[in-house]
């Protein structure tokens, strides 16, 4: 009888930034749910906190760790620790995907692009040949790349990506953290639009999507497993497809989930119209998430491509008109970007009904065209430091690619952006958030209770896992600001 093979999973992230841990990662989710329909006869386990001690219980022949760029530091001393405990380390995501050659010495297997198949057929290579197989064998497994027996670097042929799309089961969510209220779900892959900034779209390639009638099986699942009250639906465009989109509404209409939970989720600016946000208010979604990038027409045109200023305008108000609120995202620091035409997205802002305002350093992520932008003038390097990219900080000790404007500069008009967007989310959560939380827990107080426990001792557990008092205050406050501004 074989041996059961032991897969530890989880992710290199900064657990004192709300903005990286205030969803579960669905993609490790899908990972452990296909070996274990695939591959069979794998014990998986799922770790978002207090690595050392999983691995000293646990024992796993395998551990895989998901990360981006920002963090690809903090994966490179992950893989150290799970090294020396003795397990096969693989890292996976857009930054490995992207810059193969970082693989570090700690690191035995890096998988490029799609990791689903990769990773049982990792699994299943360490199970007919042992724990620390030949590197040959590695070479026989498409998408991957490692160190030969010389300490070289070898990337094996890309691997096909899974297709349809509908193969992948459900993400495993008996091994994610889980939410009173809020659920994630992803119905598709990819983009069909190349915005110079997102990694996201070069690294699942060509857009594939769900069909309709899994995306609504999926959601029929969550509600009779969880009874979610809202659902996030986290694709890079959710609404890419007119036809999916109606088949979709069809089905949740015919089965009455509009009338059971509400929707959030992704659109762009010249996908909107009537008929589109018709039937997103027949679909019951409460809040669209959209990029809108800037309020200048040309440096807007730099970023996306096809996309108008006017179209964004447009599309908040058809969507603020049935109903549906909006959280956009903005972009200020390109190169040729001048002070007066970031001041203008700030005015755009302004003058705008939105529920949530969010802007960012424009940041040269590995893969994208703003990378390679970057690198041909020597700001960014495969050995930098990477957490120099982390998209939720102040410019000043961040890679700056603006040729108009000094730091100091760009980190003053950031600080406008900041304040607007506090000042914004305050008004929405004393005026609509605040009463609406007092009368469900009025309604419910048992539950209610139960939720505040479960958070404060998630908390707990979450600050006695961190270094230093200064990292388990800035843990406090950023779940603190995850209350007074609503995040999920």
């Amino acid at each position: 009888m074989s041996k059961k093979i032991r897969v530890l999973l989880t992710e290199a992230v900064n657990r004192s930034k709300l903005e990286e841990t205030f969803a579960p990662n669905l993609g490790l989710g899908y990972l452990a749910s296909y070996l274990r329909t695939q591959v069979g006869d794998v014990e998986v386990l799922m770790v978002d906190r207090d690595l050392g001690t999983a691995l000293e219980e646990f024992q796993p022949d395998l551990v895989g760790i998901s990360t981006v760029s920002q963090n690809y530091d903090r994966a490179k001393r992950m893989a150290q620790l799970c090294r020396e405990g003795g397990s096969l380390v693989v890292v996976g995501g857009a930054h490995i995907s992207a810059l193969p050659e970082t693989l570090s010495p700690y690191m035995n297997l890096g998988v490029i692009g799609e990791g689903e198949a990769t990773m049982a057929q990792i699994v299943q290579v360490l199970r007919e040949h042992g724990p620390r197989p030949s590197p040959s064998y590695w070479a026989e497994v498409p998408g991957l790349v490692f160190r030969n027996a010389q300490g070289e670097l070898h990337r094996t042929s890309m691997r096909s990506l899974i297709d349809p799309l509908d193969r992948i089961p459900f993400p495993a969510r008996d091994l994610l953290p889980h939410n009173s209220s809020y659920y994630h779900m992803i119905s598709s892959r990819g983009c069909p639009y190349k915005c110079v900034f997102c990694s996201s779209t070069r690294f699942w390639g060509r857009v594939r999507f769900h069909t309709p009638e899994y995306v609504v099986r999926e959601i029929q699942a969550l509600l009779d497993d969880y009874d979610p009250r809202y659902i996030t639906f986290f694709d890079d465009l959710f609404i890419a497809s007119r036809k999916r989109l109606r088949h979709i509404v069809a089905l949740i209409r015919d089965r009455d989930i509009h009338k059971r939970v509400s929707f959030e989720l992704t659109v762009r600016a010249n996908l909107i119209d009537s008929e589109s946000v018709e039937l997103l208010r027949q679909m019951n979604v409460f809040n669209v998430i959209m990029g809108l990038e800037s309020g200048n027409d040309r440096v807007l045109r730099s970023l996306k491509g096809n996309v108008r200023l006017e179209q964004n305008q447009r599309a908040v108000e058809l969507l603020n008109d049935a109903g549906i609120s909006v959280s956009a995202t903005f972009v200020i620091g390109a190169p040729d970007e001048t002070r007066e035409e970031i001041l203008q997205t700030l005015d755009f802002i302004r003058r705008t009904s939105l529920s949530e305002a969010r802007t960012y350093l424009l940041t040269p992520l590995p893969g994208t065209p703003i990378w390679d932008y970057a690198r041909d003038r020597g700001l960014v390097s495969s050995d930098m430091d990477w957490s120099r990219l982390d998209l939720t900080e102040n410019p000043s000790d961040k890679v700056v690619i603006s040729e108009t404007l000094t730091v100091e500069e760009l980190d003053n008009l950031y600080s406008l952006f900041d304040r607007e967007r506090m000042r914004r989310q305050l008004r929405r959560f004393w005026f609509h958030q605040l009463p609406q939380r007092l009368k469900h827990a009025l309604c419910h107080p048992v539950d209610t209770g139960r939720t505040f426990l479960r958070k404060a001792h998630n908390l707990w557990c979450e600050v006695r896992q961190l270094n230093g008092l200064v990292a388990g205050w800035k843990l406090v406050l950023s779940r603190l600001k995850s209350v007074v501004f609503g995040m999920k």
